[in-house]
């Protein structure tokens, strides 16, 4: 709590005890209260209730101690209690409101402010607070009301009189502001927000000498007061003395930290005094700590265009011969990369820039086409000469920030994807770079803010760029529990721009409302996309949610307005007046009134016509207007003006199906015969085709779904389908290139990536896709094959530097990590790899290899689990739960997992091996001789040089002590690989069972000279050798047994203390 707010709580507690209480405890409480002793004021006030339960201000000095102990919720309960206990007491209300108000709960406090006015008429400090609470809310003229009730009753009052004043400055009556803050310097010479106040009215009264003299005498009152200060130096920036306000600011950065509001000024005022260099830093100084400093934004780009104009060459001319050839190559280059011929393209981008060396937008385009031919130092170089020649090229700032941020240069990038957005507000791919580059510093918050920048930019034909890469970052966000309704909003709205299925951003929405049940803007979200899925009376109920949450929600209402113009066309219409009321120039809401009065019987055509046409009047270029105003004026026979408005209307939009045959049929009612036949057919044709669209639409989202839920088949072929359907659909080929790289089919992968750069060039998701799909990824495949592990992991290293994003080269560093038995580097690459990709089966899976190998079971089996859930299919990870079951003797589940992992796979030798290892634990030889002998079938017909299956079925004969065919099957398995440690030991203690027990020594060296560390072979030796006589020798081997199993006791026992400590056994 701010000691300000406490300050007033204190004294309204003080104002609020009741005349001869009877419990000393309530004072003894407000002296704690005093020096902020909560535990013991809040004992006082909890003994004070015990003795008298209804004493109001005992209620009410534990709410202050509780909230001053952060315990928000009893204390408003103490509060309210207070206020039950003693309702006509004013200064329990204002109390509450102010703790209202230090929750940010404005509406709660305007009620308590209202009843404690209500009350006590003259009391002065709730009348303030009131008119605050109301100017804060932008109603300005009822909080001048409560300001003169309380100067009414109080004329003395400072306060009620300076606010007064400032309400006046915001209704534009400086000069009425002047005469009330004049008063209250009169009588209270050192009020310094007066005096600040007046300077700021006189300036804007247009009087530059009065005010400055009301500054200064200010300062004279309060010389370090650095709002004074201030306020002092912007006017003198305004009064044309910029050198002293940079003086004076920086005198005020000097003394209270130079905060982005100051940067700003003193850019500002750089700005002016011609030092566009230090400007342009100052402003920069300012973004980087407050990026949604919009004022910053605009002076910014102002102050770059200005500074880029300066440095021009005198005399240079963009309409000289060279830079008429250079931009004419540069046309050619760029309609050349559209056409995904970026060699031709590469070419002309140079020839432009020698014919004219200094021709920015050149060097910008070269840059561009260098980046995307992974070329990435020569991209930044061209790019960098691009903004050096001309500073304002916004979009070379645009891709140079994006180039930064993928080569993790995150303050560089946020500086230029900054300087992007301040010279053209309209571009959205800086928007959604620069909420990456905050999300890579934990700046979530200004993240959303940038994401929803982009959202709310005029809507465009093509996808968001960038929209893929924010939801894969925000994906991992959204299911922390630390996740904010704001960020599932934001995550929501980025799902919809990305075309994803309907439940998914409903449930992003639901889940923003559920953790923040009073955001108006969630439900009215949740409410568009009810209205998307056709559930009007889930959609109404939204938006009703929302304008009674927020009454002065205009979006909201209109949206309301609309989804009932079909059923309820007089609630419509009401809501949409009010709509218009709050926002008069809302187009939308006008065009839905419109409708709506044409559905109600009590208006009809008429009212209709009339605001159709008004609409029109303030937006021409409105083609669902025109279309409507055409079937109104057809419904009244005017068919010659209905003729007129469908035409526009399809001029406006050509690919409007249904006003295509609206207008056949209004030709043919106007007897125009051979004009109306081919606009019906026009106007049927594209309706097919419309209806075609929204098919294809819905067969991409259960393609989707089946890509999410790791159904490849049902993917590729519902992609697959809609690429037939819509053969220059961009999203089909890329989702379908997804499909086919998450099968592993790279090169069809690539394909479809290729494709989709076709259709839409600049289509970022695919570009990354398909640089991870590129020679790149098929060296490293061979490197992997091939077992050439650190080959591969070399490799890797500069292609992570170049491309931090791409998911799967940080599996393929985990992988050869694993291979060489790094487990740690393994873990890391692979948290990274799932950080960019949480829904990588292969990733998942290999991760929970690596924690079983290092004991955190628990883990792993959370990890085999997410893989197979991802992927149905995938037999993998089904194995290692049953080998993981296995080593914690959990054989029943054990043998579940390795069945599921065999039906998915039935040739799968691994799985049928350890399944009868399974079996024999629990009891059923006859089945695990099954199983054992199916491994060793499809190890002979592969030509396995694999081991496994040969030494299980030779231990399982050992277990049955029939010697021969463990012999038999053991030299199978050294055939196979004759550096098996684990067949020598099967074959020695065959050869010991059937009387060869020289020939088992041998064997038992063997295994031991391949690995020292198995203490069960040096137990088997000893005996062997104590047999043969060799006393000395099967002692030492005794001895190394014992120093074995004691090691790996003790480190049994110190990796369960470590898993104890970490929380991962109880």
């Amino acid at each position: 709590m701010s000691a300000a707010l406490m300050r007033v709580l204190r004294c309204a507690l003080l104002a609020a005890l009741p005349l001869g209480f009877a419990s000393a405890q309530v004072p003894l409480g407000s002296r704690h209260l005093e020096k902020q002793e909560w535990a013991p004021a809040r004992a006082a006030f909890d003994f004070a209730i015990k003795i008298n339960p209804r004493d109001s201000a005992a209620h009410l000095g534990r709410g202050i101690a509780l909230w001053g102990l952060n315990e928000r919720e009893q204390a408003l309960a103490s509060f309210r209690r207070a206020v039950e206990l003693d309702p006509n007491n004013a200064e329990i209300h204002f109390n509450l409101a102010i703790a209202w108000r230090g929750l940010d709960r404005p509406a709660d406090a305007r009620r308590s402010l209202e009843a404690a006015v209500k009350l006590k008429p003259d009391h002065e400090r709730a009348r303030v607070a009131l008119g605050l609470l109301l100017q804060q809310a932008g109603e300005t003229e009822a909080a001048m009301v409560q300001y003169r009730a309380a100067l009414q009753h109080q004329p003395e009052s400072a306060e009620a009189r300076n606010w007064l004043g400032v309400a006046l400055l915001a209704k534009n009556q400086p000069r009425e502001a002047a005469a009330e803050f004049r008063q209250v310097v009169a009588k209270h010479p050192s009020h310094t927000r007066a005096w600040s106040n007046l300077g700021m009215a006189l300036a804007q009264a247009g009087d530059a000498t009065a005010s400055l003299d009301a500054f200064e005498k200010g300062l004279a009152q309060a010389p370090r007061d650095p709002q004074l200060q201030v306020n002092y130096a912007i006017a003198l920036r305004n009064a044309g003395q910029a050198e002293k306000a940079v003086a004076l600011f920086r005198q005020v950065a000097a003394q209270t930290g130079a905060t982005p509001d100051l940067q700003f000024q003193i850019a500002q005022s750089l700005r002016q005094t011609g030092d566009t260099a230090a400007a342009i830093e100052a402003f920069d100084a300012a973004l980087a700590e407050s990026p949604e400093l919009a004022e910053a934004y605009y002076a910014l780009g102002a102050t770059l265009k200005q500074h880029a104009a300066a440095q021009r060459p005198k005399g240079a001319s963009a309409f000289s011969t060279a830079s008429k050839a250079a931009a004419s190559g540069t046309a050619a280059g760029v309609a050349l990369a559209r056409e995904g011929n970026l060699d031709a393209a590469l070419a002309a981008f140079r020839k432009a820039l020698e014919a004219d060396p200094n021709y920015a937008p050149a060097h910008y385009q070269l840059g561009a086409a260098l980046w995307y031919r992974n070329d990435k130092p020569a991209s930044r170089a061209a790019l960098e000469k691009a903004l050096s020649l001309d500073p304002a090229l916004a979009e070379a700032h645009s891709f140079l920030g994006m180039a930064l941020r993928e080569t993790g240069d995150l303050a560089r990038a946020r500086r230029h994807l900054q300087f992007a957005i301040a010279l053209n507000s309209r571009l959205p791919a800086p928007y959604m770079d620069l909420g990456l580059v905050f999300l890579q510093q934990d700046r979530v918050e200004y993240a959303l803010g940038q994401f929803e920048a982009a959202l709310n930019l005029p809507a465009r034909p093509d996808r968001l760029p960038g929209v893929d890469q924010a939801i894969a970052a925000l994906r991992p966000l959204s299911s922390r529990s630390t996740a904010t309704a704001e960020l599932y909003n934001t995550y929501g709205r980025l799902l919809g721009s990305a075309g994803a299925p309907p439940r998914d951003v409903l449930a992003a929405f639901q889940q923003a409302v559920r953790t923040k049940p009073d955001f108006a803007e969630a439900h009215n979200n949740l409410g568009l996309v009810h209205l998307q899925s056709n559930d009007d009376a889930a959609a109404i109920a939204a938006f009703q949610q929302a304008v009674k949450l927020r009454p002065a929600y205009a979006d909201a209402r209109a949206n309301l307005g609309a989804v009932l113009t079909a059923t309820n066309p007089a609630q419509a219409i009401r809501e949409l007046e009010e709509t218009l009321r709050l926002q008069p120039d809302f187009v939308k809401a006008q065009y839905n009134l419109a409708l709506a009065y044409g559905a109600s019987p009590a208006h009809g055509q008429a009212k209709e016509i009339q605001f159709l046409r008004k609409v029109i009047a303030q937006e021409p270029a409105f083609p669902r207007a025109h279309f409507a105003l055409g079937r109104a004026l057809l419904r009244q026979n005017d068919v010659a003006a209905a003729v007129s408005a469908f035409q526009e209307a399809v001029r406006l939009e050509p690919g409007y199906g249904e006003a295509h045959y609206q207008l056949g049929l209004a030709l043919s009612r106007a007897g125009r015969k051979q004009e109306a036949a081919p606009a019906i057919q026009k106007g049927r044709e594209l309706v097919a085709a419309e209806q075609k669209s929204k098919t294809a639409v819905l067969d991409l989202n259960e393609g989707r779904e089946a890509l999410d839920a790791g159904n490849l088949d049902a993917a590729i072929a519902k992609f697959n389908q809609v690429v037939r359907a819509q053969p220059e659909s961009p999203d089909a080929h890329h989702y379908l290139g997804l499909a086919l790289a998450r099968r592993g089919d790279t090169d069809g992968a690539a394909a479809a990536f290729r494709r989709t750069l076709e259709i839409d060039p600049n289509h970022p998701a695919a570009r990354l896709n398909l640089a991870a799909t590129d020679t790149s990824r098929s060296k490293i495949d061979t490197l992997i094959r091939d077992r050439q592990f650190k080959e591969a992991e070399l490799a890797l290293g500069p292609m992570l530097d170049a491309r931090p994003g791409w998911a799967w080269g940080w599996y393929a560093l985990g992988y050869a990590a694993f291979a060489q038995q790094r487990i740690g580097d393994s873990i890391k690459a692979l948290a990274k790899s799932l950080e960019l990709d949480v829904k990588n089966p292969d990733a998942h899976n290999l991760l929970g290899r690596n924690l079983m190998m290092i004991g955190r079971f628990d883990a792993a089996r959370v990890e085999f689990e997410q893989a197979a859930r991802l992927r149905s299919d995938m037999p993998e990870p089904r194995f290692n739960l049953g080998q993981l079951f296995s080593i914690q003797d959990n054989w029943a589940e054990a043998r579940a997992a390795l069945e599921q992992a065999i039906k998915l796979k039935p040739d799968y030798m691994e799985a049928h091996n350890a399944l009868g290892f399974a079996l024999e634990a629990l009891g059923h030889d006859d089945d695990a001789l099954l199983s054992y002998r199916k491994a060793v079938e499809l190890t002979e017909s592969s030509g396995s040089k694999n081991p496994a299956a040969y030494v299980s079925i030779a231990a399982f004969y050992n277990k049955l002590q029939q010697s021969e065919p463990a012999i038999e099957f053991a030299r199978k398995a050294l055939a196979a690989n004759a550096a098996s440690d684990r067949a020598w030991f099967q074959l020695g203690r065959a050869q010991e069972r059937n009387g060869e027990t020289a020939l088992a020594a041998e064997s038992l060296n063997k295994a031991i000279s391949l690995n020292a560390r198995v203490a069960t072979y040096h137990y088997s030796l000893a005996t062997v050798y104590r047999r043969l006589g060799r006393m000395d020798e099967s002692r030492a081997a005794m001895e190394r047994f014992r120093q074995l199993d004691q090691e790996s006791n003790e480190l049994e026992r110190k990796r369960r203390d470590a898993l104890r400590n970490d929380g991962t056994l109880p």
